[in-house]
């Protein structure tokens, strides 16, 4: 059995349901940071995503903002969920993402499916460990296996 198999069980196979990474305890300047970071990595379509713009009481996208993380965190937006698509970190590119930006926290979700290879999985753990854990205080919470997904950060 390989070192990942056991956490695999989490990724595969496709059941509908999407788990959730959620990264907490972050200040607004990691927020913009990390937001500007995923989009830089991932398709220019991810910017089609919505949010809710309070000034103007609508739905707007986030490509319509320079930095629709900064947009949020100002108090003109709610907090937003978008989809961070064809994201490449390391040389992989990684199934389709959603990210929940907060002020304070991001929580990604997943589909489950056939394409969260050894590889992939791996590439997703880097991801998160050299972007998205920005200080030893991000408290770091797999919604369904926390001890799990920390001890295979922990390895990398």
């Amino acid at each position: 059995m390989s070192d990942l198999e056991e956490l695999r069980t989490y990724f595969y196979p496709d059941d509908g349901f999407l788990p959730e990474v959620s990264l907490v305890g972050y200040n607004h300047q990691e927020i913009v940071g990390i937001f500007n970071r995923m989009v830089e990595i991932s398709d220019p379509s991810s910017l089609e995503s919505e949010l809710w713009h309070l000034p103007t009481e609508s739905n707007v996208k986030l490509s319509h903002f320079t930095c629709a993380a900064e947009t949020m965190l100002n108090g003109e937006a709610e907090a937003f969920h978008m989809m961070l698509k064809k994201t490449k970190f390391d040389g992989v590119t990684l199934p389709d993402l959603g990210a929940f930006i907060f002020r304070d926290e991001i929580t990604l979700d997943y589909r489950r499916g056939s394409e969260w290879t050894e590889k992939v999985i791996k590439a997703f753990l880097r991801l998160i460990k050299t972007v998205m854990v920005t200080s030893p205080e991000i408290i770091i919470h797999h919604q369904e296996c926390k001890q799990l997904f920390n001890k295979h950060l922990a390895r990398l």
